[in-house]
């Protein structure tokens, strides 16, 4: 892709003379059928989704020509339209930033800039899910036999854009004949100013080379490649890519405490996994509880009168990962306290004056809250607080003032109480206060409490979950006409994860693919979704988490050991896969004691779980193992290879090896009293493939054909289960757990 003016005639034809016009591409079957089955995939689960196409260039920008003459422009606007109609009869909600071969330049417009700004405004209009931008590629260097396949996915993305990335290019690999092909995060223009759920730009391949630009002429090629987007575009939808609106506060400017809700809604019959359920708030992720298809976060008593920005986020169970569009509240609660500052002395023999603008808690007011003065001799001035407080300049300082700030005037006034009831929330175990506790009642009754524990119980009748990050959630009855409650819970695995650190690095990235198979799964694809997953559980349970890889960066051994130390954690294990005698073993460095008992620890858990029959501890002098500076691991379970493509390209298989990998580690630090527990769910006596079973609100599994889900982790003690159907209802259940083997728990399906 390249943004500048048409070429003219003599550049052209000077293109062409140094490329040349040879043979021999060296592409069997480069764009000579589709090699899946369209027929094959459920186009309905396009049904209503709202999709951006937008054919790169136009009008006034060409974009890349092939040595022939054959404009990019034209070939985007022909794939574009071509996948414009397929997406239509599909039922989509489908858009096209253009029709024809047009720009959207100003009235004496010349920049690009302004091209672009025009086009993707136009798009964000349309408020998508997804934004699609097709172009196609050029050698600069004016390599003609220089081919592939490149994806770039919005670079602040490392979620559903990258998640839309990887379908869209996995289906371009295994239908274009194109055997090379890079997903890399984008930091163009249209990819950072769009506003869809997920954004990508995709170069399917380089009009340089004369047999793609042979091929591209041709309409039934251009709909070829649209084909192939498009069955990337239903694999991304048949994740069950669930949708994520704010629905409360009804405006942007609210008082605390108040609840932000996001309605969450699950699709293509794939229910949403609980423990991913998150609200993004400015640059920090907070607890959130999710129910009822809502995810609710309460703004705790103690945030600073400012604006924030919110995200509520979730998964599916097939790991398809969506967040809400982003909002900016600002909360501004009321005036309460009016505190006279010093005075000072001005040169001109006036005296400036300030007053602290303060809300009931002695936090600054909202920047931009309005005081009003009144003057000793009856004259209003009007000021706008800032960083709580206003000034102004007076002949004299002795006063009176009167000054005015919403409902406050010359006298204290306190907020309304909330009506919940007070609680402090400890540590069972060392009598700490927990931080920030989350306490849920009734839908749309819940609450966050403060570092120091201190929580407000929601009022409403029923019970009250209360729960923390680390701990077991503990259920009470809703209190009544009480002063207060102290409540102790009880730590999650003894308290071994609080506090601790873990690095968890995704093998591969970038060019590098940690294995390919057959059907185009690359074993860096498998490696960071086992990562996420693996990551979720950590912090869940207490542990601070460093993802090393969060996308398709491209790190060099010494980038991710540098990342490692540089966070300071406790153990680091990579995730990879591998082939030969090097598929199915646990790597550590040799003379490491706790190197060794961890990759101990590993290899028991991975034990049995295939491909892998059984799994071998062995020793390494690689960087990651050598440079770092604490115990650290390479954990390989089978490579994406051959039969075990099939297995590796479940949705399933990387939750099932991150609890394995989260066992392990609950050992290494600490608890060894687990044990394994069976699960099953029934719909009157008859098991339920594909029902989601969340533990405790840390660790999500799907049942599989037989209904089955095992947990192997779980530790004595009052246990909660969670259960998302297919059909979309839930269940909740509790249970007691020892350290002894124990017959198979049974969840039913409610009527």
């Amino acid at each position: 892709m390249r943004q500048g003016r048409r070429l003219g005639t003599l550049a052209v034809l000077a293109l062409a003379a140094v490329v040349g016009c040879g043979g021999g591409d060296g592409y069997d079957r480069l764009y000579e059928r589709l090699s899946e089955e369209p027929a094959a995939f459920d186009r309905g689960v396009l049904a209503g989704r709202r999709i951006v196409v937008d054919p790169g260039h136009g009008g006034e920008f060409d974009g890349a020509r092939g040595g022939g003459g054959l404009a990019e422009a034209e070939v985007n606007l022909g794939v574009a339209l071509h996948l414009w109609g397929m997406l239509d009869d599909a039922g989509a909600d489908v858009r096209l930033t253009r029709t024809t071969d047009r720009d959207f330049l100003p009235e004496d417009g010349t920049e690009v800039r302004d091209d672009l700004a025009a086009r993707i405004e136009e798009a964000n209009a349309f408020l998508p899910e997804v934004f699609l931008s097709i172009h196609h590629n050029a050698s600069f260097a004016r390599d003609r036999g220089r081919n592939g396949i490149e994806v770039y996915y919005r670079g602040d993305d490392p979620g559903a854009s990258l998640e839309l990335g990887r379908d869209v290019l996995l289906h371009l690999a295994r239908n274009l004949g194109i055997p090379s092909g890079e997903i890399r995060p984008g930091n163009y223009f249209v990819l950072r100013r769009s506003v869809a759920g997920a954004a990508i730009l995709t170069e399917a391949s380089y009009l340089s080379n004369p047999a793609v630009e042979d091929r591209l002429r041709l309409a039934e090629k251009q709909r070829l490649e649209a084909e192939a987007l498009f069955l990337g575009l239903v694999g991304y939808f048949s994740r069950g890519v669930p949708t994520v609106e704010r629905l409360l506060p009804a405006t942007d400017t609210l008082s605390a405490p108040a609840e932000v809700f996001f309605r969450a809604v699950p699709a293509a019959g794939i229910p949403l996994d609980p423990s991913s359920a998150t609200v993004r708030v400015d640059d920090r992720t907070v607890p959130a509880v999710f129910d009822g298809g809502s995810i609710r976060w309460t703004i705790p008593a103690s945030a600073p009168n400012e604006p924030m920005r919110v995200q509520g986020s979730i998964r599916s169970a097939r790991g398809a990962t969506v967040a809400s569009a982003p909002a900016t509240l600002l909360l501004a609660r009321p005036a309460v306290h009016l505190l006279p500052l010093p005075a000072e002395r001005e040169r001109n023999g006036r005296w400036r004056i300030g007053v602290a603008v303060l809300d009931a808690e002695g936090r600054a007011v909202a920047d931009g809250t309005l005081v009003t003065t009144t003057l000793p001799g009856g004259a209003l001035v009007e000021r706008r607080s800032r960083a709580g407080r206003i000034e102004m300049i007076v002949p004299d300082a002795d006063g009176p003032f009167v000054v005015s700030a919403a409902s406050r005037r010359d006298t204290l006034r306190f907020g309304k109480s909330d009506g919940g009831t007070p609680a402090l929330v400890l540590d069972a175990r060392s009598g700490d206060p927990v931080p920030f506790p989350v306490a849920a009642g009734l839908p749309g009754v819940s609450s966050t409490g403060d570092r120091a524990g201190r929580l407000s119980l929601p009022v409403g009748g029923g019970f009250v979950l209360v729960s923390a990050r680390g701990y077991l959630p503990e259920r009470i009855e809703a209190p009544g006409d009480t002063i207060g409650v102290l409540l102790r819970l009880e730590p999650l695995f003894g308290g071994c994860l609080l506090g601790r650190a873990v690095a968890v690095d995704a093998a591969g990235g970038g060019a590098d693919l940690d294995g390919l198979g057959d059907g185009r799964l690359r074993g860096a694809d498998v490696n960071i979704e086992t990562a996420r997953r693996l990551a979720t559980m950590l912090e869940a349970s207490g542990a601070r988490v460093l993802l090393v890889r969060r996308g398709e960066e491209t790190l060099s051994p010494h980038d991710r050991v540098a990342r490692v130390n540089a966070a300071g954690v406790d153990a680091a294990l990579r995730i990879g896969r591998a082939s030969g005698n090097d598929a199915c073993v646990v790597r550590h460095y040799p003379g490491s004691l706790r190197g060794a008992a961890l990759a101990r620890l590993l290899a028991d858990a991975l034990a049995g779980l295939p491909p892998c029959r059984e799994t071998a501890v062995g020793e390494a002098t690689d960087p990651f193992l050598q440079q770092t500076n604490c115990p650290a691991c390479v954990a390989r379970s089978g490579p994406v290879e051959g039969d075990a493509e099939r297995l590796f390209s479940h949705h399933a298989r990387p939750a099932i090896e991150a609890e394995r990998l989260f066992a392990a580690l609950v050992a290494f630090f600490g608890d060894e009293r687990t044990a394994q527990r069976p699960v099953v769910a029934t719909d009157g006596g008859l098991p339920v493939a594909g029902a989601l079973v969340c533990l405790d609100g840390t660790v999500s599994l799907e049942t599989d054909e037989t209904g089955v889900v095992r947990f192997t982790c779980v530790t004595p003690g009052r246990h909660v289960l969670g259960c998302a159907w297919p059909d979309g209802r839930e269940t909740a259940l509790f249970f007691d757990a020892d350290v002894s083997p124990v017959d198979t728990l049974r969840i039913e399906r409610r009527p």
